[in-house]
């Protein structure tokens, strides 16, 4: 994490002070995408970056961007049993249902 020109190196994006913003937001929120890390860049500094810049400041701290489970993925089996598990509870409802019906109709109820 050099921040001088030493030699013929091409001048760094960010500057140490974005650099900590940078790491630091990708701390606190751990779900933040790269391109987030920029827009709030962006808006904090008034500094545009390539989001691959981003994520080169990040990987030279050892952080990486997580990204949030949409949900679990279903296999066919677990389809069939959610399936399956649907139809026996609705034929339990109806069970439920007829013999309140039968216990209305005799008095029971």
């Amino acid at each position: 994490m050099k921040h001088t020109n030493e030699g013929q190196s091409r001048k760094r994006a960010t500057n140490i002070v974005e650099d900590r913003f940078l790491r630091l937001n990708a701390l606190q929120q751990r779900f933040f995408t790269a391109r987030k890390l920029q827009t709030e860049l962006a808006v904090a500094h008034n500094r545009n970056i390539h989001v691959q810049a981003v994520r080169n400041r990040l990987k030279e701290h050892q952080l990486t961007l997580k990204i949030s489970a949409k949900g679990t993925l279903l296999t066919r089996g677990h389809r069939r049993a959610r399936v399956h598990r649907r139809s026996e509870e609705r034929y339990v409802q109806y069970n439920i249902q007829l013999l309140e019906v039968v216990q209305l109709c005799h008095g029971e109820g």
